[in-house]
């Protein structure tokens, strides 16, 4: 045993000398000259650089060039840099190194392995995620008989896909969201992973009526249309309290359903038209962002809001359209409203509810 005080620098070469001392008396080597392998101790996604790991080398050496396989993850070593930043070409047995080329994230612990070439990595990668891809089904069938046992009133639970900018990050959140469970009320991380949230995160949520979370990352414009259309949950933060208490508030049965609207567009009503039945259509310019067509909107009247209601026509000249650019001009009328005048600013908005909040358990 050594005292050890990395703050006052205590004892820092008394463990030195003691690490030393042991690997003498062990006589603790490593070889070399063969393929390395190592294990990686931190992963994240770089916007720059793409999936990035921080690597241990326990065996032989690991050379720029060289394809290895770490989880379900293959790759060419891009570039290698050590713990002070350097770009280096080689790392041996003991090295630190942070390795650029992976083909995606790879979780804190998984061993990454060189291979001879590209062909033999993709095959033991594909191998390898078959077999996931079976243990996955099998997950799926038995948390929709959980799912059976909630609706019945034996059983409720929690399910959540958990995704975050590191695994660092992923792990700090998955144990005091694990500590909100309570006797009615279990939570079960359904997956966690890094990097933005995909179609394949969505789709576990779809097959285990669970909710997405994800921590100062992304939504990929794909998941977002699929969330969106399956009306699964998605929730985004980056601040760690304001997740847990979100999630503590849903356990709790005290969640209620709010909406968040983003704004498309502004229209400024130019002229005013008075067309069949004495319904008045606004001739407007649209002057920000788009106006669509059945979308919810805001009449202001000099900064006032007057009314809320749906777009219900919208043309250009005598054509319907879907919707209408900045810059061009168009005919809008608003669903209840008659009252449309010169000067009145329309706002164009998207209801995201679907994906922003959480449904009470």
């Amino acid at each position: 045993f050594v005292e050890l005080s990395a703050k006052t620098v205590h004892g820092l070469y008394k463990i030195f000398e003691a690490i030393f001392l042991q690997a003498d008396l062990l006589d603790l080597k490593a070889p070399k000259d063969k393929r390395g392998a190592g294990v990686i101790i931190e992963s994240k996604l770089d916007p720059a650089r793409g999936p990035v790991g921080s690597v241990i080398v326990k065996s032989g050496t690991f050379k720029e060039g060289n394809y290895f396989v770490a989880g379900k993850s293959w790759g060419k070593i891009r570039a290698m840099f050590d713990d002070k930043g350097n770009k280096v070409k080689e790392a041996g047995p003991s090295s630190a190194v942070e390795i650029i080329g992976f083909s995606e994230v790879v979780p804190a612990g998984e061993m990454i392995y060189g291979v001879d070439n590209e062909e033999i990595a993709k095959k033991i990668v594909e191998k390898r995620k078959s077999a996931i891809a079976t243990i996955s089904e099998e997950e799926v069938i038995a948390l929709d008989k959980i799912f059976k046992m909630v609706k019945e009133g034996t059983k409720k639970e929690l399910r959540i896909v958990l995704k975050g900018e590191t695994y660092g990050v992923i792990n700090a959140l998955e144990e005091p969201l694990q500590k909100l469970s309570n006797q009615e009320v279990n939570i079960k991380i359904l997956h966690k992973g890094v990097g933005n949230i995909t179609e394949n995160d969505v789709m576990l949520a779809i097959a285990s009526e669970g909710i997405v979370i994800g921590f100062n990352i992304k939504v990929d414009q794909k998941a977002k249309e699929l969330a969106k259309a399956k009306k699964v949950e998605i929730r985004i933060y980056n601040i760690i309290y304001e997740l847990l208490e979100d999630i503590k508030k849903a356990v709790e049965g005290m969640v209620t359903p709010r909406e968040i609207w983003k704004l498309l567009g502004r229209a400024e009503v130019k002229q005013v038209f008075t067309i069949s039945n004495n319904i008045k259509v606004g001739g407007c310019y649209v002057v920000d962002g788009k106006i669509v067509r059945n979308s919810r909107c805001v009449v202001k009247r000099n900064g006032t809001e007057i009314y809320k209601g749906k777009i219900s026509s919208l043309k250009r000249f005598k054509d319907d359209m879907k919707e209408v650019e900045k810059g061009f001009e168009c005919g809008i009328g608003i669903e209840g409203f008659n009252d449309i005048e010169i000067g009145d600013i329309i706002e164009c908005y998207e209801n995201l509810k679907f994906l922003y909040h959480l449904h009470r358990l």
